[in-house]
């Protein structure tokens, strides 16, 4: 607890060690490439389909 309250700067998302930072990173990560591969299917559901 002692860890969380001292003021080193640091995001409380982030205190708990190394194991925090890479979990917090790979939440971001996925959270990037669902918010990009979402946008990209939208975008292509939006154009008009090309007639054969």
């Amino acid at each position: 607890m002692r860890n969380y309250l001292e003021d080193n700067n640091l995001p409380v998302h982030t205190k708990g060690g190394t194991s925090d930072v890479i979990l917090f990173r790979i939440t971001m990560g996925i959270s990037i490439a669902g918010t990009c591969l979402s946008l990209f299917e939208l975008f292509k559901a939006a154009r008009p389909k090309h007639a054969k």
